[in-house]
């Protein structure tokens, strides 16, 4: 029978022992990633890393982006999650599941309990786990922007209640939005503003090698005062043949927003995957079911309160 056992002692000397050992893809799922982190789990290239990067864990201080960009320079795939509080750490033929965020304070001033096992079974099944999370990856360029938010903790964080009632076994992500359009040719009011904008857009978009910018125009004040830089866009397009195709889920990188006589209007830009493409609708409602029906008959923009649908939205594509 393969060994477990449990360590609640010198935790993170054996969890960066085994990474610094491990030259094979790893595999973890922690909640919070602070400021030293990446030298706490040396991830190799090629790994994934499944943390919570939301505006709140990063304004709060538990996640800092500046150590999560160390790990993607270093080739780590890494994905956030707005409710994650696992701690699962697959390095090798270990896997590490306890209490332990990848923190200073958890390795200095907490007490903290992990179980140590190689047993393959369920290292296979921490594995798979891990996987399963992912869905709403930090490019290089979110970190960066995430790091100006940033503020270093002043105080043990707490998780603040949320506002909305979230079903704890589902990966919750940034605000989602389904919006419609039709493709259609610029004015010049539009082309104008789309030429200002894209300065900024490509600058926020300069180290995104396998990203690259894509816009739409909306007018209408009340959708444009919800929408914020950060969030996640699905277009649902009625293309000339009558199709109507839907995106992957790409994030907003800038907003240029301008009026036309009294009618708000913006250019919104997002950052894309190269070389992603659209779907018809009706594959998608095939795939997703009853859970797809928000995309259907869309005509005016929707937040997408469905945290389970949204998730398997953003992994449709990966």
């Amino acid at each position: 029978m393969a060994a477990a056992i449990l360590v609640t002692t010198d935790i993170w000397s054996a969890i960066t022992a085994r990474a610094k050992r491990c030259a094979e893809r790893s595999y973890a799922a922690v909640a919070y990633f602070g400021t030293g982190g990446a030298e706490l789990l040396p991830l190799c290239r090629g790994s994934m890393l499944i943390v919570d990067c939301s505006r709140r864990a990063v304004t709060s201080g538990q996640t800092n982006p500046s150590a999560l960009l160390k790990l993607i320079n270093a080739g780590v795939e890494i994905h956030s999650v707005e409710n994650l509080h696992a701690k699962v750490f697959v390095l090798g033929g270990d896997a590490f599941i306890g209490s332990t965020n990848v923190s200073t304070y958890s390795a200095k001033t907490l007490v903290e309990a992990v179980l140590r096992t190689s047993d393959r079974r369920v290292v296979k099944q921490c594995r798979n786990y891990v996987q399963s999370l992912a869905g709403e990856r930090i490019t290089p360029k979110h970190a960066q922007q995430l790091a100006k938010i940033y503020r270093p903790p002043r105080f043990l964080a707490t998780r603040s209640p949320k506002t909305e009632k979230l079903d704890r076994d589902t990966p919750a992500h940034a605000p989602t939005w389904a919006v419609p359009l039709v493709e259609t040719i610029y004015d010049l009011n539009d082309e104008e503003n789309r030429k200002r904008g894209l300065p900024m857009a490509r600058k926020r978009l300069k180290s995104g090698r396998n990203s690259e910018i894509d816009e739409f125009v909306w007018g209408g004040k009340a959708f444009l005062e919800l929408l914020r830089e950060g969030h996640l866009v699905i277009t649902v397009t009625q293309i000339p043949s009558g199709d109507c195709m839907v995106s992957q889920a790409a994030r907003i990188i800038y907003i240029q927003r301008y009026r036309v006589r009294r009618e708000h209007r913006a250019i919104v830009f997002l950052e894309t995957l190269k070389g992603s493409r659209r779907r018809h609708i009706d594959r998608v409602v095939s795939k997703f079911g009853r859970a797809a029906n928000p995309l259907t008959g869309l005509t005016d923009p929707i937040r997408l309160r469905d945290e389970q649908f949204v998730h398997q939205v953003l992994n449709f594509w990966k």
